[in-house]
């Protein structure tokens, strides 16, 4: 029996339920007299378990991050501590970060890792999305380095996820317009860095009038009001379109009439919008820091960026670095003028290596393995 654990929210959650989608249509009687679970979280069990571990969290707690993390992510309960933290900054000033930062960041660090770690250390076989997943691991948690383990990126339903598909809902198709049409995809935060791609529109604008940003999904409060005041300050009303949260049988619809899709995400370990896009035929523009390179390869361009391991302010917009603004357009604008040629490319990557079906082959050896 193949047991896969894919209630989660998010990312995992949704892949997790496409992959349990998939082995349920094989036959899996060669399991039927041994209990395999799979799972994102720790589960306590005396079965075989495989971890799936999602992205490791490494946030540096110092006063402006904590006050943000409780504000904008923490439960609506913990929000009104963001203001005693706020009094209590001012009162320490930069004796916060030196007594307490540290504290603050590896007590985070253990809360938010502690069901992935514990996975880690009591599963039969570890699962990670992409080689920066295993690297940030392996960095943070160096003590699991030796671990059996295998890499599998995300896949998606290629037959689902094509190009040029049809909305299934012709009452809630909203029509895609532009002479070059971008799109952000997912719940935009401010380490995502959705806020930087509404930057590049003003040099986009000038080589393509028409250029049009759509946002497919929620963003979060703080990338709202930055995004709304750049869209006010340069004058971008129309050419930024917010689709938000969209049912999920339509997505193949509003990603296949995208020419690029555009994911500077900081770090990433293995973003399904990204597979997804790719599958439709999307390129992708990305930064060379976090998994989404892996997925991408020749199928878009990814932009060089530094990047180190190490604990960082997720939700301290003066500590998230600002992204090349002169490269993106430029790059943007090289796949725009061969997107046929780019596009061909992303629809051909997705069916090599994110089909669902080939990821749940090499899902299926791993049980067999430890079967």
């Amino acid at each position: 029996m193949i047991d896969i654990r894919s209630d989660f929210k998010g990312g995992p959650g949704i892949f997790l339920t496409r992959l349990r989608r998939e082995i349920e249509r094989r036959d899996m009687s060669l399991f039927d007299q041994k209990h395999i679970i799979l799972s994102n979280e720790y589960v306590s069990t005396d079965n075989i378990f495989v971890s799936r571990v999602d992205g490791v969290n490494f946030l540096k707690m110092s006063s402006i991050e904590l006050s943000n993390f409780l504000k904008y992510r923490s439960n609506k309960k913990f929000s009104k501590l963001s203001k005693l933290n706020d009094v209590l900054s001012m009162l320490l000033g930069r004796k916060y970060e030196k007594y307490l930062t540290p504290g603050l960041t590896k007590l985070f660090f253990d809360r938010m890792n502690h069901s992935k770690i514990k996975s880690i250390e009591q599963s039969n076989h570890i699962v990670y999305q992409s080689i920066y997943s295993k690297k940030a691991y392996g960095h943070f948690c160096p003590e699991y380095k030796k671990n059996k383990s295998t890499i599998v990126n995300n896949g998606v339903d290629i037959e689902q996820f094509r190009p040029n598909v049809k909305s299934l809902d012709n009452n809630s198709r909203i029509e895609i317009r532009g002479d070059l049409k971008l799109v952000f995809s997912g719940v935009a935060r401010l380490w995502k860095r959705a806020q930087e791609i509404v930057k590049i529109l003003p040099i986009l604008k000038k080589y393509i009038p028409e250029t049009k940003l759509y946002f497919l999904g929620d963003l979060d409060i703080p990338s709202k009001t930055i995004i709304n005041k750049l869209i006010e300050k340069n004058n971008l009303k129309d050419n930024v379109v917010f689709l938000g949260r969209i049912n999920p049988d339509d997505l193949p619809y509003y990603y296949s009439k995208m020419d690029i899709m555009v994911h500077p995400a900081w770090f990433d370990a293995c973003p399904n919008v990204v597979v997804e896009a790719l599958s439709c035929g999307v390129p992708v523009i990305c930064p060379s820091s976090g998994g989404t390179p892996e997925l991408v390869g020749k199928a878009g361009s990814i932009i060089e960026e530094d990047f180190n391991f190490g604990f960082k302010e997720f939700y301290n917009i003066k500590k998230i670095p600002k992204i090349n603004y002169s490269k993106y357009a430029l790059e943007i604008l090289k796949i725009k003028k061969h997107i046929d040629f780019y596009s061909k490319l992303a629809r051909e990557r997705a069916v090599a290596k994110l089909d669902i079906r080939k990821v749940a082959d090499k899902y299926i050896n791993i049980f067999k393995e430890v079967a």
